[in-house]
């Protein structure tokens, strides 16, 4: 059997080194490209990489933790084109309207998420989705399309912290929904 990480990890990390270069020649902001940790579920390493003042590119390597009693293995990734929008909160020029947006966006995801396993009671019958029905067994790879509400808070330094909704439709190897929620900071260099 493959190791998911290599498979999965590797060619994100190698495009997280070609965004990170990209970012260098960016003009829109001084510091364009932002890495840091989320939690939730996924729980893992989380990247940003402005576009422009109000566009961006967002994505993430995690894992799964716990859900109804079960723990879910696997490598979950995801990226998101976003769009912010300033002066929802605050009156316009004010400092909460200048670094306070709120953001949608819409992009992929894929998990290698297997089989949840419950140490109390053995392997679980249903696959992750297991609110659609069980996941063929011979099957443990999942992708889907994301929409994404979040808000982040800019910080006048290189830092942000955000906090983000994404119901998720599965296309793959089931149809069926999810959502995903995470928190989390990035350092921006």
């Amino acid at each position: 059997m493959q190791n998911p990480f290599k498979k999965t990890c590797l060619p994100l990390l190698a495009l997280g080194f070609f965004l990170a270069t990209a970012a260098s020649s960016l003009p829109a902001r001084e510091k364009t490209l932002g890495l840091g940790v989320m939690l939730g579920d996924p729980t893992g390493v989380s990247g940003k990489l402005w576009l422009s003042d109000t566009q961006a590119l967002d994505f993430a390597v995690g894992t799964f933790g716990y859900y109804r009693g079960y723990r879910y293995g696997g490598v979950n990734v995801h990226a998101d084109y976003l769009w912010h929008f300033f002066d929802v909160f605050g009156r316009e020029g004010s400092d909460a309207s200048r670094k306070l947006p709120l953001y949608f966006g819409v992009g992929g995801m894929f998990s290698t998420a297997g089989t949840p396993y419950n140490p109390n009671n053995g392997p679980s019958p249903a696959g992750p989705w297991s609110y659609n029905g069980p996941n063929p067994p011979d099957t443990n790879a999942t992708a889907g399309v994301r929409g994404v509400i979040g808000i982040t808070y800019i910080f006048s330094h290189p830092f942000d912290v955000f906090a983000e909704v994404a119901p998720t439709v599965i296309v793959t190897p089931d149809a069926g929904f999810g959502i995903d929620s995470s928190i989390g900071g990035r350092f921006y260099f």
